[in-house]
């Protein structure tokens, strides 16, 4: 199954996400602010594992969505999600998709 890193200073949106994913067989990895979002993919980076998906929100303590996303791409991750209630502000980046909260399910059905 699917390699996925969620990054969120929500926990109970972390454990949402995290379970329906974990349920599906996907291996989940959770960090709590966008710091130690990008410390995960460096560490999957320097391992040489494979990264499928990254979900993160957009406003998170130490980093923010957009500086996540940039390092998931940067990293090769196959897809990457910003997931925000507020998305106005948010600069488009290419194979980045930028969707509101309550989107979240159709998007992870997908995988």
């Amino acid at each position: 199954m699917s390699k996925i890193i969620i990054a969120d200073d929500n926990e109970w949106h972390i454990d949402c996400i995290k379970d329906l994913l974990t349920l599906e067989g996907h291996t989940v990895e959770c960090a709590r602010d966008g710091e130690e979002a990008i410390m995960i993919i460096s560490e999957h980076v320097r391992n040489n594992i494979p990264i499928d998906l990254v979900i993160t929100d957009m406003t998170m303590p130490k980093a923010n969505g957009v500086a996540v996303a940039a390092a998931a791409k940067k990293a090769g991750a196959k897809k990457v999600i910003i997931n925000s209630s507020y998305h106005a502000d948010i600069p488009p980046m290419e194979g980045v998709v930028i969707i509101n909260k309550m989107d979240i399910l159709k998007e992870i059905d997908e995988l």
